[in-house]
């Protein structure tokens, strides 16, 4: 599965510390087998956090920056931020595959 994604997204249960906890042993799976391949993790079901949240947001973002990841907290069922995941990712796949062209400086005297 992993060998034929460009991209990817870790993502978690706001309202389940477990599935939080995973996200570690998942994002070193992907850095074995596709090296700096872009990440998103997101925090999911946010829509319910009010009433049973057990991973704050700070959680999200500090397992994120700790893994050069970009972080969203999400609502699936609201689709709140899903867009803006996916954006994201095909931003930096772009980013990847036609990177920025220097222009060299270097004089030519003929």
């Amino acid at each position: 599965m992993l060998q034929d994604a460009t991209a990817f997204v870790i993502m978690y249960d706001v309202n389940y510390r477990q599935s939080f906890e995973q996200c570690s042993q998942f994002e070193e799976n992907i850095r074995t087998e596709k090296g700096n391949a872009p990440i998103v993790v997101a925090g999911n079901k946010v829509d319910l956090a009010l009433e049973n949240r057990t991973v704050l947001a700070r959680d999200g973002e500090d397992f994120a920056k700790l893994y050069n990841a970009k972080f969203f907290e999400i609502s699936a069922r609201f689709m709140t931020n899903t867009n803006q995941i996916l954006e994201t990712l095909v931003s930096e796949v772009q980013a990847i595959r036609n990177p920025p062209v220097v222009k060299s400086k270097k004089c030519l005297v003929m």
